[in-house]
């Protein structure tokens, strides 16, 4: 099959046109972000720069190669400024440049990706700690572990103050990731990780807390150490734990059972560091070390002093005070069980005094009938009628001359001893 030479002819122009409009001529500008990690709401600047031509027009495109927007060069380069940043703000960004030449607009190849990193405070940030947690010697291994919140993680390490990621691994299936250095010089320092989740590659969670990887120089002696008062100590006494250097001018730091994080740190007036363990506490007890490092060698430390041990005993011993205690609980036991006692007694007397005071006056008033020598009545239905002496329900009745025959009160009793016979 024959083309036609002037078919040929306009696809030939139409190549040439699309090459220049493209922009596959000129050499990429150069590109930069700062800064590269951004928490949520932040400003980010990306700095495009090295224009070929002085009246060139930058324009900064996203990872889907959408034109964001323009901005016409000074001086061969330009600023695209991101205010107030967002979630959506996330992700890889490119820039190229464009002028016109005659009736044509030229333009550059596309410049290297920069990525905005955003970290969203709502990720929770991971834990950190360093296995093992004692210090070692040259070229042994240590494992930083960070721990994660959820499935699906990627984790970066790197040291604090810097940008530069040391090592990225993916999370395990319980969102823990290891990374694996050796105790050389250049290892040294403090260390931060953070992690994002696979789906959303650019919203990273806040940095961890640092840890402190320190390296044992060997070719610093190890300080002396004492505890001052010696012997056994008290709780709330004062307790001074004093470390010696060769020289003038160190840096001591105090380390309980061998552990990397140093419980004082303290700059020593001469060659000679004093932390204070005042007032003392029952937690205090446990064996110490201490350590020194030079003026501007934060992470190169000397080797550790021999161990000292600080014992501390209570103010009363434990048995005592169990004893104190159990003779206090039995003591108010038996106080409880004499006050419920003297109570009951208490309620019975009440109770029986009122019976006692209503069946005094008649029993002595059927005591008086009695002795008079009357005889009883006795009816039928075997009621028994006792005359009562009203002089006897009165006490120091005046006499009266005119008073006339005494009334008597006839009260009903029965008689028992009648009805058996």
């Amino acid at each position: 099959m024959r083309v036609p030479f002037r078919l040929l002819f306009v696809g030939w122009w139409l190549a040439k046109q699309s090459w220049m409009v493209t922009g596959q001529y000129y050499r990429k500008p150069s590109v930069s972000v700062s800064p590269e990690v951004v928490t949520l709401g932040g400003n980010v600047t990306i700095h495009c720069s090295r224009a070929e031509h002085p009246n060139a027009e930058f324009s900064l495109h996203n990872s889907s190669w959408t034109r964001l927007r323009s901005q016409m060069a000074k001086g061969r380069e330009a600023e695209f400024i991101i205010s107030n940043t967002s979630i959506s703000d996330a992700g890889i960004y490119r820039c190229l440049y464009c002028f016109k030449s005659g009736l044509h607009n030229q333009c550059s190849y596309y410049s290297d990706n920069v990525c905005i990193n955003i970290v969203d405070p709502s990720i929770h940030k991971p834990s950190i700690k360093m296995k093992p947690e004692h210090q070692n010697d040259f070229l042994s291994s240590v494992t930083i572990e960070c721990q994660g919140h959820g499935d699906g993680l990627h984790f970066f390490l790197y040291k604090e103050n810097t940008r530069e990621i040391l090592q990225a691994i993916s999370g395990g299936p319980k969102g823990t990731a290891n990374f694996h250095l050796q105790w050389r010089s250049e290892d040294a320092g403090r260390y931060i990780c953070q992690y994002r989740r696979n789906r959303v590659p650019f919203v990273w969670s806040e940095p961890s807390d640092p840890v402190e990887l320190i390296v044992k120089d060997p070719s610093l002696s190890k300080p002396s150490i004492k505890v001052r008062p010696e012997g056994q100590h008290k709780v709330g006494m004062e307790v001074t734990i004093e470390c010696k250097g060769p020289e003038n001018g160190l840096t001591f730091s105090l380390h309980k059972s061998n552990n990397l994080s140093a419980l004082q740190k303290m700059k020593a007036e001469d060659n000679t560091a004093k932390f204070s363990l005042s007032p003392l506490r029952r937690e205090d007890e446990g064996n110490y070390t201490c350590q020194y490092y030079r003026k501007g060698n934060l992470f190169f430390h000397s080797k550790p002093s021999d161990l000292v041990q600080v014992v501390v005993t209570d103010l009363f011993p434990k048995n005592l005070m169990t004893i104190i205690w159990a003779s206090v609980a039995v003591g108010l036991l038996l106080v409880l069980i004499l006050l419920v006692l003297i109570l009951v007694v208490c309620k019975k007397r009440r109770k029986r005094s009122p019976v006692k005071a209503g069946n005094q006056p008649v029993n002595r008033l059927l005591e008086q009938n009695a002795g008079t020598g009357q005889d009883d009545r006795a009816d039928p239905d075997g009621v028994t009628y006792a005359e009562l002496n009203q002089h006897a329900l009165k006490t120091q009745q005046p006499a009266s001359q005119n008073a006339g025959p005494e009334s008597c009160v006839y009260a009903s009793v029965t008689n028992e001893r009648s009805r058996k016979v």
